[in-house]
């Protein structure tokens, strides 16, 4: 008896280290109702950048998971927050979670002007996002 239990117990032990990552599966595109915006204190702070994030979805496009694999904190926890409510075209097939990488390059009009967007192998979805700089008003009136 005292064996089964050791057995029982190696075994729950070893499940963790056991979990299978989820697969790679493309994605074809996104959604007219996926938006992407550039964080207004990035604006201002004049934050370009470019980050790439590696996504966990289910073939019926719902994200589950965004992680940061690099850029700019300003941009990557906005990136990662509105991620959250974004469902993605995809063409995988089953039940099982898939992953993805989703590169955004972030640029304001007054840096970069005519910057080209490197080749993106299919499978990766790349967005670019321009904005104008926020400016903020430094003059403080004292009543």
């Amino acid at each position: 008896m005292k064996r089964a239990i050791y057995i029982v117990l190696a075994f729950v032990c070893m499940l963790p280290l056991c979990h299978a990552e989820a697969r790679w599966c493309s994605i074809t595109g996104k959604t007219v109702t996926d938006k992407l915006l550039y964080p207004p204190i990035a604006r201002a702070a004049r934050v370009p950048g470019t980050v790439v994030t590696r996504i966990t979805f289910f073939p019926n496009g719902k994200i589950t998971k965004a992680e940061t694999i690099f850029g700019p904190v300003l941009l990557a926890d906005s990136v990662k927050s509105q991620f959250k409510d974004w469902t993605i075209p995809t063409d995988a097939q089953g039940n099982e979670e898939c992953m993805g990488l989703i590169i955004v390059d972030f640029n304001l009009d007054d840096q970069n002007p005519d910057k080209p967007v490197a080749a993106t192998p299919s499978g990766i979805l790349r967005i670019s996002i321009r904005a104008e700089v926020i400016t903020l008003d430094t003059n403080v009136s004292k009543t």
